[in-house]
C-alpha cells in the first residue's frame, strides 16, 4: 500500500505544480497593444514621430525651459495614427539616454494626463528618448530612439 501512496502523492504534486495561470489553456490570452510607432503632436501639429524604430525627427527642447504640452499617440501597422490604450494596466514609460540633459514630466494633478507630456531642458546638447507601453511588468511596445536637442 505504501508503495502505491508515494507515487500517487508525487503525481498530484506534479500535476498542480505544472498548471500556472499563464499556462492554463482555458485562461484568456492577454491582449497586447499592437503599435508600430509613436506620434507626438502639440495642438494637432506634428512634433516628432518614429515608425518601426526609424525616425529622422528631432524634438527641440529649450534650455532651462520646457516644451509645450505634447500628446502621445501611436501608429498602427498601416501607419494610421491611433489613440493610446485605455486599459489602466497599460502605462506609458520612457527611457532618456542622458537624464542630466533633459527630463520628462506630466501634470500629476490630472488623472487623464497619462499620455500628455512635456520635456524640460536641463543642459545643452543632444540625447535620445525611447517610449514604452508597460503591461504587467513587461513591454507591450517599444518605440526605438528619437533624438532630443536641448538648446
Amino acid at each position: 500500500m505504501k508503495k502505491m501512496l508515494i507515487p500517487a502523492i508525487f503525481a498530484v504534486v506534479i500535476l498542480f505544480q505544472g498548471c500556472k495561470k499563464e499556462d492554463s489553456p482555458v485562461s484568456p490570452v492577454e491582449e497586447h497593444f499592437a503599435a508600430e510607432g509613436v506620434y507626438l503632436s502639440t495642438s494637432g501639429i506634428p512634433v516628432a514621430s518614429i515608425f518601426r524604430g526609424v525616425s529622422t525627427d528631432t524634438i527641440k527642447v529649450p534650455l532651462a525651459g520646457s516644451t509645450d504640452h505634447m500628446d502621445v499617440k501611436f501608429f498602427d501597422a498601416n501607419r494610421n495614427v491611433i489613440n493610446p490604450p485605455t486599459d489602466t494596466q497599460k502605462k506609458l514609460s520612457w527611457s532618456i539616454a542622458d537624464t542630466s540633459m533633459v527630463e520628462l514630466w506630466r501634470h500629476a494633478d490630472e488623472p487623464d494626463a497619462e499620455y500628455e507630456i512635456h520635456l524640460r531642458g536641463k543642459k545643452a546638447g543632444m540625447t535620445t528618448i525611447e517610449f514604452f507601453i508597460l503591461h504587467e511588468g513587461h513591454n507591450d511596445f517599444r518605440s526605438g530612439n528619437i533624438k532630443v536637442l536641448v538648446q
